[in-house]
């Protein structure tokens, strides 16, 4: 079956990645181990995410993300789908405010914006195009609803479905090479 991957970037790595040895998560890799053929055919990974901004103070922080999409993008399978980054300054209420202190603080607030519409966006448009047989949407988050798959005449599933697979045995891209 020809098996397409909806993949949420900043989803996939604040979810499940972060800090772990899977950083550099081959997603092709990753993808082919899930749903391993004969029966699946892996034919394409749409990854959606946004390019992170600098903030004041941290001004290497897009380096190594960059670094990850450059990889990503040499993947013949691989598509990458960029949405907006968003960083402002907001005040919010402190948990624990010091007796007597202001009970706000300014803090640094960041965003990824526009991949869930991205996402299902794409996956109507491959749906109409006929493009897949299995949908596969790697996200953390519980969507799209069961009415949502219903409507897009193919198997749909999220890696938040009970017993999706893990990362454990998925292969790793290599890192950049330091100043690469």
């Amino acid at each position: 079956m020809k098996t397409n991957f909806y993949i949420d970037g900043f989803n996939l790595y604040y979810g499940s990645l972060e800090n772990t040895p899977h950083e550099w998560l081959d997603v092709v890799d990753f993808c082919w181990k899930s749903f391993p053929g004969p029966a699946n055919q892996l034919d394409r990974v749409r990854y959606f995410t946004a390019r992170v901004k600098a903030y004041p103070g941290d001004p290497i922080q897009p380096v190594r993300p960059a670094a990850y999409l450059r990889a990503l993008a040499t993947l013949p399978e691989v598509e990458i789908h960029y949405g907006q980054y968003n960083a402002t300054q907001v005040h919010m209420k402190l948990v624990a405010p010091p007796p007597g202190g202001d009970p706000f603080a300014l803090v640094h607030e960041s965003e990824e914006k526009g991949s869930d519409v991205n996402i299902a966006t794409y996956l109507l448009l491959d749906a109409f195009r006929d493009d897949f047989d299995v949908a596969v949407v790697v996200s953390d988050q519980r969507w799209p609803s069961a009415a949502f798959r219903a409507s897009l005449g193919a198997f749909v599933r999220t890696t938040s479905d009970p017993g999706s697979a893990g990362l454990a045995d998925s292969g790793a891209l290599p890192a950049p090479e330091p100043g690469g």
